[in-house]
């Protein structure tokens, strides 16, 4: 991130007397949280640009990390003074001190490096000499790494020598940004952001964390395909191998009818000519031969090939309906990409799809409603099959491919007209049809929602449905209409 922008946020945000709480972390992305309000300072440090902006969003799992262990047992419960930053670099200085038990007082400083490929944050503290110690980084780095700079516990505190350039132009506000991310001046007053911090914040989230979902829903639908081309050529395979087996009679006739003529067949032949003594005209016939094998090869070969045949057709069958069941399931997992938020799972190893993690998207609407949301076909069977009660109503659209939407009903109500119409909009909305108008969307209760035995995840079977036509409505649409429709 430019200078400029960095210096404006921190001239713009003159936040005190915030006491520390939890440095969190997940991936790339840290939160310095505060004791009694819901804002954290959200510490940006993604390869995209590095920033930081105070937020109250709670789309991002942070998580306790071991390795903010000393960072945290330093700041715990200190109080933030005041957040400066250099006069030459993108380094955020964040003061932080505290009264100990001994009415000592101790002064943190927490350093936000945001320079681009040398990202890191440092707890440093003031001696007596003004100067700061490092007491620990989550990057930590040795002169084995970087002969000009330590930056280890123990070790003093100095700033990195930097050739860059900071900006010296005004910032015209307001100001926005581009779809690439690119901050510029906004064409419309109006609409622009007067505040860089509101700036930040939709910068991250609207624009580099949106970028992630997207590329690792792709990475996603890349394995996908690519496992469903294995697939359908392992089921080209065995529907070959099917065929053959279909030659277990023709098999069993030659291998019989070579046994009988074995001196007819010489070393190197390519073919034999034969009586078929198996059939009523006995007309000859011709065998081929394999001429790298020798005559009682060739039999025990075609034998082979019988009792194949004969043992195979079986087990091909059930892998051929195996295969195509997993073909399905893949395709069907295509449909659940669009629904992903694979960067968010704090769990996620690699670009599949999700597996069940019982974290639904959800909606309270009050104690006697709560709508849930699927997003992938695993969980849909989770939250059909398992989680909802008989008294629940069911969505899903007729036709398009779509999670399933839950209504919990908890205290066994009759179904308000309007949050019917709600939750079918919702249901419309995540499926193929989003983009649509007048979509077809059944209900029903749960008791009417069975799952048929070894069927793929989120299919089932439902009765005693009604249908209606409904234009697609997001959950933060959803939302407002709720809460319109509950002042009413």
């Amino acid at each position: 991130m430019e200078y400029k922008f960095l210096s404006a946020w921190v001239e713009q945000n003159k936040f005190k007397n915030l006491i520390f709480q939890d440095l969190l972390l997940f991936r790339d992305q840290y939160a310095v949280k505060f004791a009694r309000t819901g804002n954290f300072l959200q510490i940006n440090l993604a390869s995209e640009g590095c920033f930081c902006f105070f937020s109250d969003k709670k789309k991002i799992p942070f998580k306790s990390a071991k390795s903010l262990n000393r960072i945290n047992y330093e700041l715990k419960g200190s109080c933030l003074n005041e957040i400066k930053i250099a006069e030459k670099d993108r380094i955020i200085f964040s003061d932080f001190s505290y009264l100990d038990m001994e009415n000592h007082l101790k002064e943190y400083r927490l350093i936000i490096e945001l320079i681009p490929r040398f990202q890191n944050i440092i707890l440093t503290q003031k001696e007596a000499s003004g100067e700061y110690l490092i007491l620990d980084a989550i990057r930590k780095i040795s002169f084995a790494d970087n002969l000009q700079r330590q930056i280890l516990p123990n070790q003093k505190y100095k700033l990195p020598d930097s050739k860059y350039d900071n900006e010296t132009d005004e910032i015209i506000l307001p100001v926005d940004f581009n779809d690439q991310g690119k901050i510029k001046t906004s064409d419309n007053k109006r609409a622009g952001y007067l505040r860089i911090n509101s700036l930040f914040e939709d910068l991250f989230y609207e624009v580099i964390l949106k970028n992630r979902i997207n590329k690792l829903q792709d990475d996603a639908r890349k394995k996908v395909l690519k496992s469903i081309e294995k697939k359908e050529k392992k089921n080209t395979k065995l529907m070959r191998e099917l065929e053959e087996t279909g030659r277990e009679k023709t098999w069993k006739k030659w291998a019989d009818l070579l046994k009988i003529n074995l001196k007819k067949v010489k070393p190197g032949n390519k073919i034999v000519t034969v009586i078929d003594y198996f059939s009523e005209e006995q007309k000859q016939i011709e065998i081929p031969l394999f001429p790298e094998l020798t005559p009682q090869g060739n039999v025990q070969l075609y034998y082979k090939k019988y009792r194949k045949a004969r043992d195979g057709k079986k087990m091909i069958r059930e892998q051929i309906r195996k295969t195509r069941q997993e073909i399905e399931e893949l395709k069907n997992s295509l449909n659940d990409i669009p629904f992903m938020e694979t960067y968010l799972n704090p769990d996620e190893k690699s670009a599949a799809p999700a597996k069940v993690t019982g974290k639904f998207r959800t909606l309270k609407i009050d104690s006697d409603w709560e709508i849930f949301i699927g997003r992938t076909s695993s969980e849909n069977d989770f939250l059909t099959t398992r989680f909802a009660k008989s008294d629940d109503w069911w969505f899903h659209t007729r036709i398009f491919k779509g999670t399933h939407i839950i209504l919990r009903n908890y205290n066994k109500k009759e179904l308000p007209e309007r949050l019917l119409n709600i939750c079918c909009r919702i249901a419309a909305y995540y499926s193929k049809a989003k983009k649509s108008a007048n979509v077809p969307v059944d209900y029903t209760q749960i008791r009417y929602v069975r799952k048929p035995r070894k069927s793929p995840p989120g299919y089932v079977i439902y009765s005693n449905q009604k249908t209606l036509y409904v234009d697609p409505l997001s959950l933060r649409d959803g939302k407002k209409e709720i809460e319109k429709w509950k002042k009413k």
